[in-house]
């Protein structure tokens, strides 16, 4: 047996990013003295697929289409035309209405075309035989492509240890995975840092004894086959682990002539788990799988890594692989960075109750795009997924969003077991008011994922007939119980039968109107010579331009963040002598009424992006809503 170890990526992994996991594989096992190559048979794909393809398959497509295990699976599997026919000429178009067009079956035939040459080449071009142990990561559309070329590895060469591991072997996911395919030697399940290297460096170093039982890991060596064993320990320290080895990356860019065609993101972990979901389990999210409880590096690593992977690599852009950022670094780690001005664009996924000044700092450090977890603008149907946030705290998030000219990835999820049809009706309003702010990516009812509460529970949500996502049946030949325990995407019902496209009717209509080019609109407040002007080009809008002034003026500005009501009238009463409750009462009643501001439970928000030495009216002045303003009568400025 060789004493190199090789870790594979294959399609579709993305072509934006190197691989996180295998580069930190990598980096261990140097750290034990074994010696490991990492290949990214993905890029090759992608330069002969063509990388606009390569990319909507991989990043635009709905995962749970399996279209990129679908172009890999005859290679697998073997014909089954009938099937095959079903799946692009029925199926796709029926399951993902509007984005699998029934033309496009002619292009995904063609691209299933190449995966049979595409293999022989990796065959031909990769030397095998150098390698004791390969090592396939696979997440999402992945499974496919890597069984396909590990069985032709196998049978080229039976001494070569074929391994797996990655999101799609978690739990009973990879213990059917190595049951169902023989020529796989060992799945690893959960977080392999210790583990894998542990497995990998004995075999090449004692290729005559049998690796040790390890936790977390499904393997056939030997005469005495483990089935299943226990799941494997968390990473307690994550300081103790290596910088993740990317250098294969950019190498393999060079190599299949991508580098400059595309811009990279290069993956920068700083915690796992979730601190949220610790103590209130989202009910929709299965990301964590077996991994919830929150663990975070220390604010002098955090720093040290990323000045190390933009001077080792020249990365300008950055992606945190955090599935929350950790709160602590508003004080510790963020200050840092402002102050080390590394010019890096920084990307990470936060929750949406961030305060202004907290949003300032993220903007000062570069990270202008992240991933607020909105989901939703109704406040009923975000204590029912257990967010821990309100409909006015996302919204403000949005209008904050838009003054400091940040960008933030968000759709509306519908279909929560308890909403309301009314939850929609009122959801539909908020859409309208805020046409002025980035719309979502779209509305769409929930998906079933393993790990959630969904999935783990679903009597005591109301919900019946969980079954694999159908598109499994299109992938493997299976029989249901083995598709069920492979899934990790799930369709499900309702025990009352409700229908949520039916109840959410309102809001897609609002969204869609909200996400036309041609609705584009303003809505901000400008401030000077003790008054704000207030510019309306919205939709909604009942005057093009008001004028506050005195307690008015002040109420709209307080109200920039959420505000109770008595604390509205606690702060006029301050400033204004003689204005009592009742005018105030009156003064937010007639805002809101106006749309100019939302109320909630008691609670005011202002709707209209301020205006201040902070922000920059050219990104938020749209060329198209210029136009659309000068085509528009506004009226003098007049007082509310």
């Amino acid at each position: 047996m060789s004493d190199r170890v090789l870790l594979v990526t294959m399609p579709f992994g993305p072509m934006t990013r190197p691989a996180v996991g295998i580069s930190l594989l990598k980096a261990e096992l140097a750290e034990r003295g074994v010696a490991c190559d990492l290949r990214y048979l993905n890029l090759r794909f992608a330069a002969l697929l063509g990388i606009e393809t390569y990319h909507e398959i991989s990043e635009s497509l709905p995962t749970s289409s399996l279209i990129g295990d679908w172009l890999f699976r005859e290679t697998l599997f073997g014909p089954d035309p009938e099937r095959d026919d079903e799946y692009l000429d029925e199926h796709l178009p029926h399951q993902y209405p509007g984005v699998f067009a029934p033309p496009l079956s002619a292009l995904y035939r063609d691209c299933r075309a190449l995966a049979e040459p595409f293999l022989e080449s990796c065959m031909r071009e990769v030397e095998w035989e150098r390698y004791g142990v390969v090592g396939f990561t696979t997440t999402f559309q992945q499974t496919v492509p890597s069984l396909a070329l590990a069985r032709r590895v196998k049978e080229a060469h039976p001494g070569v240890v074929i391994a797996f591991g990655g999101a799609n072997c978690e739990g009973e996911m990879g213990r059917e995975l190595h049951r169902q395919f023989p020529f796989v030697d060992a799945v690893f399940s959960g977080e392999s840092d210790h583990t894998f290297p542990v497995f990998a460096a004995h075999l090449v170093s004692r290729p005559r004894r049998l690796p040790p039982l390890l936790p977390g890991v499904c393997s056939r060596l030997g005469s005495h086959p483990v089935a299943a064993s226990p799941p494997s320990m968390p990473v307690e320290h994550l300081d103790e682990l290596p910088y993740p080895d990317y250098s294969d990356f950019a190498a393999a860019l060079r190599q299949h002539g991508l580098a400059g065609r595309y811009n990279v993101q290069y993956l920068f972990e700083t915690s796992r788990g979730c601190w949220w979901g610790e103590k209130h389990h989202c009910t929709f999210c299965g990301l964590n799988g077996q991994s919830m409880r929150f663990r975070s590096k220390s604010p002098g690593r955090v720093v040290a890594e990323l000045r190390h992977l933009v001077e080792r690599y020249g990365a300008d852009t950055v992606w945190g692989t955090d599935n929350i950022l950790d709160t602590h670094y508003f004080k510790t780690v963020l200050p840092v960075l402002k102050e080390l001005d590394l010019r890096v664009n920084l990307f990470f996924e936060t929750k949406a109750n961030l305060r202004k000044e907290q949003l300032r700092l993220m903007r000062d450090v570069g990270i202008g795009w992240f991933q607020p977890g909105i989901e939703s603008l109704n406040s009923h149907q975000l204590r029912l997924m257990r967010k821990g946030t309100t409909a006015l705290q996302n919204i403000q998030l949005l209008k904050w969003v838009r003054q400091y000219r940040m960008v933030v990835t968000w759709n509306l999820l519908m279909g929560f077991p308890g909403e309301t049809a009314d939850d929609y009706v009122r959801m539909a309003g908020y859409c309208d008011a805020i046409s002025h702010l980035q719309p979502p990516s779209g509305a769409h009812p929930i998906r079933l994922d393993r790990f959630s509460p969904y999935h783990d529970a679903p009597h005591s949500f109301g919900i019946t007939d969980v079954q694999p996502y159908p598109t499994y049946r299109y992938i493997y030949p299976f029989d249901d119980e083995a598709l069920r325990r492979l899934a990790y995407f799930f369709t499900f019902g309702y025990s009352d039968g409700y229908d949520p496209l039916q109840a959410g009717r309102p809001v897609l209509d609002a969204v869609a109107r909200w996400m036309l080019p041609s609705s584009l609109s303003l809505f901000y407040a400008i401030g000077g010579d003790n008054m704000l002007v207030l510019c309306d080009t919205r939709p909604v809008a009942r005057q093009g331009r008001i004028v506050l002034t005195g307690h008015a003026m002040d109420a709209y500005l307080y109200c920039d963040a959420i505000r109770s009501f008595d604390s509205v009238v606690r702060h006029i009463g301050e400033r204004h002598a003689g204005v009592g409750e009742g005018e105030v009462r009156a003064l937010l009643e007639e805002m809101v009424e106006a749309r100019l501001m939302l109320e909630e439970d008691g609670h005011y928000l202002s709707l209209a992006v301020l205006v201040d030495e902070d922000t920059d009216l050219g990104p938020l002045v749209d060329q198209r809503n210029v136009d659309r303003a000068a085509r528009r009568e506004v009226a003098e400025p007049v007082p509310l």
